[in-house]
């Protein structure tokens, strides 16, 4: 068996072409359960939900990370801050990180608790 690379843009509009094939124009993620669904369907989305309600983004430079929209803190649950919301809602994770891939400790104190603070910088950042 070969493998190689696909191009972005051939994956996306494979993967897109696959997902409407199966899911009639929607997703996987967005999929109901059905009223008559089978015991693999109902496998599946209960599956979906536990993983859901588990996972949380991983940070590589915070780009393409909300800080409120997001779950990626670190914290049992939730993965989301419980601070008050001090900053714009499409302030991006990278904001609170240095070009030299570091945590910006300060200004995460300015805007989160204690708590919070201790979960974001035991995160280990990949910046390039």
């Amino acid at each position: 068996m070969g493998v190689f690379k696909l191009p972005v843009t051939l994956y996306a509009e494979l993967n897109s072409m696959i997902s409407k094939f199966w899911w009639k124009n929607s997703e996987y993620c967005k999929a109901g359960k059905g009223r008559a669904s089978s015991y693999v369907w109902r496998s599946l989305t209960w599956g979906r939900e536990l993983l859901f309600n588990w996972i949380r983004k991983r940070i590589v430079d915070g780009q393409d990370t909300l800080v409120y929209g997001d779950a990626w803190i670190p914290r049992p649950n939730s993965f989301c801050s419980f601070a008050p919301q001090v900053l714009d809602q499409e302030t991006k994770v990278s904001a609170f990180i240095f070009p030299n891939g570091n945590w910006n400790v300060d200004l995460l104190n300015l805007c989160f608790r204690a708590e919070d603070v201790k979960a974001i910088s035991s995160i280990l950042l990949s910046v390039n």
